[in-house]
This record gives structure tokens, C-alpha cells and sequence, in this order.
């Protein structure tokens, strides 16, 4: 698996530390790597350039390379600097692991149902764990008989039942239930119910 430094959520950064060494700071490093200062805004590292930082290390170059003093007091010897193409895992020493995910034997959506003209909504969000879920299944029981069907699987919160209203009035009752690689994950929603009629 890849892991990016600049895009994945969750995870706490330490200081890269080279025995010794000391942070120098962007200045020290832009004296003498003009071409690569020159591309830096262009590439994928300046989305983790913070210019506020007050922690050394957290930010610019010595974020992915370590603290430079020793490698600037040797002319650029290459045994005082990290180079994360030969260490990938060194790229600002990830600590921790992506935020913790939801039990998902237990995981629950909470849906309610209104009605908006002459069509039913179900409102459901993810509870906070869109990271963690690929879709909610939500049934209906029509009350003709058929107990519950399939009414959708669901990417995008929230949605509109289109089927119309019957003449006569009938109570449509909703539950919904999330799902992961395919599966059902948790448990059903409590039901919901909402009276309709043309």
C-alpha cells in the first residue's frame, strides 16, 4: 500500500531526527538547491509546506530530509541528510495509524422520512464514518403484503423514493442498513414510518 504524506488523514507526525544534526531551516537548504526551490511549489510535498509552523521539522524541507546542519557543515555529504527515495517510510516517520474505523457489527444508520409534494424522502448520513462505508441499502415495506423490498443502495445521503402515491392511504415504512465490499455491515436502522396518499 502507498501511503502519501500529504493526503492521508489521520495520522500524527514526528520530526525526522539525525544524530548530531540540528534544523537549519528552508533558507540553508534554498542556498544551494535553487533548481529544486524553483519546482517545489509545483510538486506534490508543498501541500505539506506549512510557513506558520512553529515545530522544526514539520514543515519544508527538513520535514522529509531531517534536520540539515550536519549535511551543510560537511559541503552536502550525503551520509548526513535522509533521502526518502532510498527510505520511503522516513517521509516525516508516520506515527500512529489512520483514524480508528467504526465496529462494524454494530455499526447502526439512523434515517427519518418525510414527505415533500407528492414524494417520500429518507434523510440517512453516514455517522461520521464515510471513510469507513461504501453505501446504505434501504428497504420498503409498502404495506401491500409484500413485506420489505429493495428499494435502493445509496451512495449519496439522503433520498427520494419516486414511486407515486397511492389512491388509497397506505403507511410506507423504511429501514436501512450499511454495506462495505458488497456486503451488509451492522445492524438495521429502527423503522420508519410515513403515511401517503395522492
Amino acid at each position: 500500500m502507498l501511503v502519501s504524506c500529504d493526503t492521508t488523514p489521520g495520522l500524527v507526525f514526528t520530526p525526522l531526527a539525525i544524530p548530531g544534526a540540528h534544523y537549519a531551516g528552508n533558507q540553508a537548504c534554498a542556498d544551494c538547491h535553487k533548481d529544486i526551490v524553483r519546482n517545489f511549489p509545483a510538486s506534490p510535498h508543498a501541500r505539506v509546506h506549512l510557513g506558520n509552523s512553529t515545530i522544526a521539522g514539520l514543515a519544508g524541507c527538513e520535514s522529509g530530509h531531517g534536520p540539515g546542519s550536519k549535511y551543510i557543515e560537511s559541503g552536502g555529504g550525503g551520509t548526513f541528510i535522509i533521502n526518502p527515495r532510498k527510505d520511503p517510510t522516513a517521509c516525516l516517520q508516520i506515527v500512529g495509524s489512520e483514524e480508528v474505523g467504526p465496529d462494524l457489527s454494530s455499526i447502526t444508520p439512523v434515517i427519518s422520512a418525510t414527505t415533500v409534494g407528492n414524494q417520500a424522502v429518507i434523510k440517512w448520513n453516514w455517522g461520521g464514518y464515510g471513510d469507513f462505508l461504501d453505501s446504505c441499502e434501504i428497504m420498503v415495506d409498502r404495506g401491500d403484503g409484500k413485506g420489505y423490498t429493495l428499494l435502493t443502495i445509496d451512495t449519496t445521503p439522503g433520498y427520494t423514493d419516486t414511486q407515486p402515491f397511492p389512491a388509497v392511504r397506505t403507511v410506507w415504512t423504511y429501514r436501512a442498513i450499511y454495506r462495505v465490499n458488497d456486503g451488509q455491515v451492522g445492524v438495521w436502522s429502527a423503522p420508519v414510518s410515513i403515511p401517503v396518499a395522492v
